[in-house]
C-alpha cells in the first residue's frame, strides 16, 4: 500500500468531511502528491488495424470506447454491386 505523512492525512480528512468543493479540493491535492510518488512505468505500444468495406459510410475509429456502429451507414446499392457474383 502507498505510504505517505502528507498523502495520509489528507486522506483521513476526506473521510470526515461530505461531499463538495473543500473535499475534491483535498482529493486532488491526494491525486497530485500520488502521481508524484508511484512507480509507474508503462510500457505498452497498441497498434490497431481497422478494416472495413467501400460501402460502409462514416467510419472513424472513436478515441474512446468502442462504441462505434450507430455512426456509420451501409450503402446497399454499393454493397450489391460489389458482392454480386
Amino acid at each position: 500500500r502507498f505510504q505517505l505523512d502528507e498523502f495520509d492525512r489528507l486522506f483521513e480528512r476526506t473521510q470526515v468531511l461530505p461531499d463538495g468543493p473543500e473535499r475534491a479540493a483535498l482529493f486532488r491535492e491526494a491525486q497530485r502528491i500520488a502521481v508524484a510518488y508511484m512507480p509507474y512505468k508503462i510500457h505498452v505500444h497498441r497498434i490497431y488495424t481497422d478494416l472495413t468495406y467501400p460501402w460502409v459510410i462514416g467510419f472513424r475509429r472513436p478515441l474512446f470506447g468502442g462504441q462505434w456502429w450507430h455512426m456509420v451507414d451501409v450503402d446497399m446499392a454499393m454493397r450489391a454491386l460489389h458482392t454480386s457474383g
